[in-house]
């Protein structure tokens, strides 16, 4: 049984591959060359967001590296604070 329903599954993807081949086959030669025009603006917007995350990441790498340089100063001046003794 679990053959049979994926053979029909292959079949439907079947059709749709040959809608879709049939559907590029019947849209004009300009509205292609319009998708080709979209595909490509959307691949420089793609550019921008690598370098928005590039900048992203730097900006909470220097912010983590003055986390760490205050908490380890603040951990030193802890130490370097005297502590008085009870006496017993």
């Amino acid at each position: 049984m679990r053959e049979s329903s994926h053979d029909s599954t292959l079949e439907q993807h079947g059709k749709q591959i040959e809608e879709t081949i049939n559907h590029l086959d019947e849209l004009p030669l300009d509205r292609i060359e319009r998708i080709e025009d979209d595909v490509k603006g959307l691949e420089a917007s793609t550019m921008s967001q690598a370098a928005i995350r590039k900048l992203v990441a730097n900006s909470i790498a220097a912010a983590l590296e003055t986390q760490t340089t205050t908490m380890a100063e603040a951990d030193n001046s802890i130490r370097e604070i005297l502590v008085a003794k009870r006496g017993n």
